[in-house]
């Protein structure tokens, strides 16, 4: 668990996880030089119960760099991820076990429960997003089904993943600490180079917890935002071994993937009156894009045909009224935008 000024929430996350049914586990808990009282909260916690274990970061440097220091002190033979404002089910860990007892995955991936709060504080809205029970162990399969996940958008997340502790250790794999976000969808991607059996779960044990007083995405990160994205879908098309060998669902799930990433971007750039036609002319003009048009999408709804459809588009005049559109349900209603941009 990476922390860092999370008094609010940190005391109320680690206690989710020393309740756990299932008992025989450490936590590893890196501050990030808080400067509120996280550090001391999490210590004083350390001082009651002997499984967890706190170190402090010599110097503030963001989560990626926090959990690459925790693996140094990582002894167990899976490894769970937890932020420090989110909570997990009391069995959650014993559910985890289930899976890897027989030591024959490297790599289980649950479900959550989103969880949307108010800036009071108050829960406003919740919703599961869960997966289906199934094991998949072919190449094929696997990169199929990391697509797949990343539509809810489940893949890329960390805390909803368990890790074989010997994959991460001896193949070296750190975080990329130049990632102010991302950093855990890239990860991931190195990660499931190594698995050759993956569980899926339909069991839905994390809280995650958004909060509208830290949904910054349209100002923070803005100039990052595309070229990160735009990383996911090239890492997953040069994760088959060529674009032809990929199937039509797959395509078709990623460049949706696309086009769900293309309307964010630009509403950013409009939500921060940045000027938008020069940037779609880049979009357009790229080798990603290119692709995109020659794209047969399937079983798509009405909604991602007319998406598609304006972003095909030569009219210009179309896409920004799309993300006019977009940017009004943003702001103004950010619950039924968290319902509706799936």
């Amino acid at each position: 668990m990476p922390v860092y000024n999370s008094k609010k929430y940190v005391e109320i996350a680690i206690q989710s996880i020393l309740n756990q049914s299932y008992s025989n586990f450490e936590l590893i808990i890196v501050d990030d030089q808080s400067d509120d009282n996280s550090y001391f909260i999490c210590e004083k916690i350390a001082q009651h119960d002997n499984r967890v274990k706190v170190v402090q970061a010599k110097q503030n440097r963001g989560a990626a760099a926090a959990r690459n220091l925790a693996f140094d002190y990582v002894q167990g033979q899976y490894i769970v991820f937890v932020d420090s404002d989110d909570t997990i089910d009391q069995d959650f860990l014993a559910v985890a076990y289930s899976y890897v007892n027989d030591n024959q995955i490297d790599c289980v991936k649950f479900g959550c429960i989103e969880e949307y709060f108010n800036s009071d504080g108050k829960k406003a809205y919740s919703k599961e997003c869960c997966l289906t029970e199934q094991v998949y162990d072919t190449p094929d399969t696997i990169r199929q089904q990391m697509v797949r996940m990343e539509l809810i958008p489940l893949f890329g997340y960390l805390w909803n993943t368990i890790y074989r502790a010997s994959i991460i250790l001896d193949k070296g794999l750190l975080f990329n600490v130049q990632y102010r976000v991302n950093e855990d969808f890239d990860f991931n991607i190195r990660y499931f180079k190594y698995v050759q059996r993956m569980q899926c779960s339909s069991y839905c044990g994390y809280h995650y917890a958004k909060r509208l007083n830290s949904l910054s995405l349209s100002t923070k990160n803005n100039d990052e935002y595309y070229e990160l994205h735009m990383m996911k879908i090239k890492e997953f098309l040069q994760s088959f071994s060529s674009i032809e060998s990929i199937d039509a669902q797959t395509m078709s799930d990623i460049f949706w993937l696309y086009t769900r990433f293309v309307y964010s971007a630009i509403q950013r750039k409009t939500a921060n009156n940045e000027p938008v036609n020069t940037f779609i002319k880049a979009i357009r003009s790229s080798d990603l894009f290119a692709i995109y048009r020659s794209v047969h999408f399937v079983d798509i709804s009405v909604k991602q045909k007319i998406m598609i459809l304006i972003l095909r588009s030569k009219y210009e005049v179309l896409i920004h009224g799309v993300i006019h559109g977009i940017s009004f349900v943003r702001i103004h209603c950010p619950f039924i935008f968290a319902v509706l941009k799936r």
